[in-house]
């Protein structure tokens, strides 16, 4: 996975097809995540960790324009744009990632809460070393 990464990391721009660098290249973090997440961590998503592709076309999209290289984009009022509407993406999705993680920590703090309680009465798994599970009763 690791390599994948690596390999493929990056929120690339293609328009009618091709790709512009230098957007997604590993030195290249045009949305700015790597700076986001600098400030909140555990609440931002990195471009070392990131795979994404933003589509574009010439026709529908003509405030978006290379520079003569084409190997860049002008800073214009709608590639601000671009870039608020992508990074809300990324927003949207931390926060269902967080949402999701916040109710399994408090599906194991009342799992935790229920051990307390029910104490030697509950069953548990034992895991030997061979990696078989068994059930058994505490012992009274």
């Amino acid at each position: 996975m690791d390599e994948y990464l690596e390999t493929f990391c990056g929120v690339k721009i293609y328009r009618d097809g091709f790709r512009i660098l230098p957007f997604g290249d590993v030195d290249n973090d045009w949305l700015e995540l790597n700076a986001q997440r600098t400030s909140s961590p555990e609440f931002r998503i990195a471009t070392q960790n990131t795979i994404g592709i933003v589509y574009i076309t010439r026709d529908k999209n003509p405030g978006l324009q290379d520079v003569l290289s084409r190997e860049n984009m002008y800073e214009t009022p709608e590639f601000s744009s671009l870039k608020k509407f992508v990074n809300l993406g990324f927003d949207k999705y931390t926060a269902l990632q967080l949402r999701e993680r916040k109710k399994k920590e408090r599906k194991i703090k009342e799992e935790l809460a229920d051990d307390r309680f029910l104490g030697d009465h509950r069953p548990s798994i034992e895991r030997r070393n061979n990696g078989n599970s068994r059930f058994r009763m505490a012992d009274h």
